[in-house]
């Protein structure tokens, strides 16, 4: 298991200025995303990594090629560390009155309260196959990385998942909500891992 796993959300978006939904789609940094982007870079710069994981979409992927530009070290793109796949809800502005969408949340909610970890939306993916590609994905890292230190660049919703696969959240406990460029560590313990700093954005 690698001794120190450094986990980035990506930049702003304009969905995320506009409270959208964004999933699967491939949203771009907007302009305050890239600037904190070239802050959170500057931040790592100091850190030795051995390998940069990037989610394949474009607004983490950009954020992480900032970052590799600092620490000389080229980012690897993986699918496994897209965003939750919402379906029908992307795009959907969360103010926005559709009572169908509104409804379809609430289900989804309440699936997720009750244990029903198979439920679907239509389009997306369930919790349980969320969940299923990233723990392959951190196994994966973990036979690779033995003992290293590496940097995952991601989405709010899989950082979520993270800490739940590695025991620092409960399923049950709410939803944690990733600032942009956030910057959370976990480092290895004789129990497995601890948080060293979470959902910091220090310097910005």
């Amino acid at each position: 298991m690698p001794k120190k796993i450094i986990i980035v959300r990506h930049g702003e978006t304009e969905y995320n200025v506009e409270k959208r939904l964004q999933g699967w789609l491939d949203v771009p940094l907007n302009k305050n995303g890239l600037l904190q982007a070239r802050k959170v870079a500057e931040r790592l710069m100091h850190e030795v990594v051995t390998a940069i994981y990037s989610s394949d979409q474009k607004r983490a992927l950009a954020t992480a090629k900032h970052i590799s530009k600092k620490l000389g070290v080229k980012p690897h793109k993986r699918k496994a560390l897209r965003e939750d796949r919402m379906g029908v809800l992307e795009g959907w502005q969360w103010e926005d009155q559709d009572e169908l969408k509104q409804r379809i949340w609430e289900q989804r909610s309440l699936a997720h309260k009750s244990g029903d970890h198979d439920w679907r939306i239509e389009g997306g993916e369930s919790y349980k196959e969320f969940v299923t590609r990233v723990k392959k994905f951190l196994r994966k890292i973990e036979k690779i990385h033995p003992e290293d230190t590496i940097m995952l660049v991601s989405h709010g919703g899989t950082i979520n998942r993270i800490l739940e696969i590695y025991g620092l959240k409960k399923i049950t406990d709410e939803y944690i909500g990733y600032k942009n460029t956030s910057v959370t560590i976990l480092r290895k313990s004789p129990k497995g891992y601890e948080l060293e700093l979470h959902n910091d954005i220090s310097h910005l």
